[in-house]
């Protein structure tokens, strides 16, 4: 890949293009093209489900590609939006062209990608504010996972 000369915008570039192959093995049997289709209405499910002040301290820890992303077509003046898990999943499978079961199987994947990319941290606050339903759902599968539910062992 030619390099810009920018480093900001290779750098940029180096991590989205990470992860979307991260997205690409951990949901399987899709394109890149299909991934970031998923990810991008993953983002947007999640950044109108939050308030601007929220979306915002979220927004400033991504690559600033997958940052592009999560702003587009953004009306903060309409957020944050009240739906749990299943209409969190349903604008997934609308804006990704997925069905409801292959919805939930993104989800999870990209949340796996999401912790896995993000700081320590960042992604546990940005759950914390959601609603316990969405929470669960934003859990990492991996036994390693933060624990984002607000419930200790």
């Amino acid at each position: 890949m030619p390099a810009s000369g920018l480093d900001a915008f290779d750098r940029t570039v180096y991590k989205t293009n990470r992860w979307l192959a991260r997205c690409v093995q951990e949901i399987g049997d899709i394109d890149r093209g299909d991934a970031l289709r998923s990810l991008r209405a993953y983002l947007h499910a999640l950044r109108d489900r939050v308030t601007p002040d929220v979306a915002a301290d979220f927004a400033a820890q991504l690559p600033l590609l997958v940052r592009g992303l999560f702003y587009e077509n953004y009306t903060p003046s309409h957020t944050p939006a009240k739906y749990g898990r299943e209409g969190f999943l349903r604008r997934i499978a609308e804006e990704a062209n997925l069905a409801m079961d292959e919805a939930a199987r993104h989800a999870d994947a990209i949340t796996r990608v999401l912790h896995a990319e993000l700081p320590d941290g960042i992604f546990a606050d940005l759950a914390r504010s959601l609603p316990e339903e969405l929470r669960s759902l934003l859990a990492a599968s991996s036994a390693s996972a933060p624990d984002l539910t607000g419930q200790h062992a």
